[in-house]
């Protein structure tokens, strides 16, 4: 028999099992999109989850409804509320498509990691499910209506994505955060979600993404500002589409948008086991706004412009590893680095390496930035 034949074969036998999620039927089943982790009133773990309406196409063209609905369950685990969660439901609980998981505060502080493995455990989780830590009560994020999705899993996932182009915030999946921890690659950081008031409409919220709460081992250590996140991820290599400003003399503004960023780390081991980190930055941007009024724009110009940029950028990152210095944070796996590079040097070190060492590493910041300014020359 040949290959092709083989092929079509399976695929008939494929298609002849199809209209059914395995051997249950789509009006057995309900489907998770996103889930809320906060501490219990009476038990460890509340757990919430998100559950889209389905109706079989037989029943309804759309096949999924234009609506959702919320279920909860405390437990002494995670997967105890998961399990107790059922006798709730009047049908089978499907997991495997929840792409969004939100952790309190509260929950985060207490360590975070065993509520992941716990989620990995159940095994129907997709890896690329993305996290987020909230300040207040995660359930109650996870219920804000949103204008632009009924399924709030869909806002969560634009939010991160929207993140790129301003520098505040970056994804975290499953899989980043258990895979960092577990290798102890670096210290995990994971996006803020939060509810804003819109200034067009003062008595509706929105959920804006904005900075990063990072993570010492599973623990909670600190928050990242928009800014201190903004030097982060220009730091890490993450950097995509972002804003920046000079003021002029005057009060105006020139504005940028940064179009290529690279960014490269060298560790250095002295006899002495001390670090010396050096990170260069290249950067491209070009001008997309001016309202500096009177100026000539020349390449002077430009070049004293580039040596301002240098400096902000360069200030910026230093103030984000003077904050992971004072919080016991390793974001950008320095001590990795070492390991790799140096591991019989790191054996000696790595005993105190977060409590001591990173704290005393001296960081070195070289900037190098190029603006595109041909719209603006004659």
């Amino acid at each position: 028999m040949s290959r092709v034949c083989a092929f079509l074969i399976l695929a008939l036998i494929s298609l002849s099992t199809a209209g059914c999620v395995g051997s249950v039927e789509l009006n057995e089943i309900h489907i998770v999109h996103s889930l809320a982790i906060d501490k219990g009133n009476k038990h460890n773990i509340k757990l919430t989850a998100e559950i889209s309406k389905i109706t079989p196409s037989g029943q309804q063209p759309k096949g999924m409804q234009n609506d959702k609905f919320y279920l909860s369950q405390e437990g002494e685990s995670l997967f105890e509320a998961a399990r107790q969660m059922r006798n709730k439901s009047d049908r089978m609980l499907l997991w495997g498509h929840a792409s969004s998981i939100l952790f309190s505060k509260a929950i985060a502080e207490q360590g975070i990691m065993p509520q992941i493995e716990a989620i990995r455990r159940l095994r129907q989780f997709r890896n690329t499910a993305l996290l987020f830590i909230t300040e207040g009560n995660a359930f109650e994020i996870l219920q804000l209506s949103s204008p632009s999705a009924t399924i709030n899993s869909q806002v969560f996932q634009g939010l991160v994505e929207g993140g790129k182009s301003t520098g505040q915030t970056s994804k975290t999946t499953l899989l980043m955060a258990y895979r960092d921890y577990t290798n102890e690659f670096k210290d995990i950081a994971i996006p803020l979600i939060y509810p804003t008031i819109q200034a067009a409409d003062e008595d509706k919220s929105i959920l804006k993404a904005s900075g990063m709460y990072a993570f010492h081992g599973d623990r909670l250590s600190g928050k990242l500002s928009p800014s201190l996140t903004k030097a982060y991820l220009r730091a890490s290599n993450l950097m995509e589409g972002t804003i920046e400003s000079i003021t002029c003399d005057d009060g105006g503004h020139v504005t940028l948008e940064n179009i290529m960023s690279k960014a490269k780390t060298n560790v250095n081991i002295n006899a002495s086991l001390e670090s010396r980190v050096s990170i260069t930055i290249n950067a491209d941007l070009t001008i997309t706004n001016l309202t500096c009024k009177g100026m000539d724009i020349t390449p002077d110009t430009i070049h004293v412009w580039e040596g301002q940029l240098n400096t902000i950028i360069e200030q910026d990152i230093q103030k984000f590893f003077q904050y992971t210095q004072k919080q016991k944070v390793d974001l950008l796996g320095i001590g990795e680095r070492i390991h790799r590079s140096n591991p019989k040097q790191w054996k000696a070190m790595k005993s105190d390496w977060m409590e001591n060492r990173y704290g005393l590493a001296d960081f070195e910041v070289q900037v190098h930035t190029r603006i595109d300014h041909s719209n603006f020359l004659m």
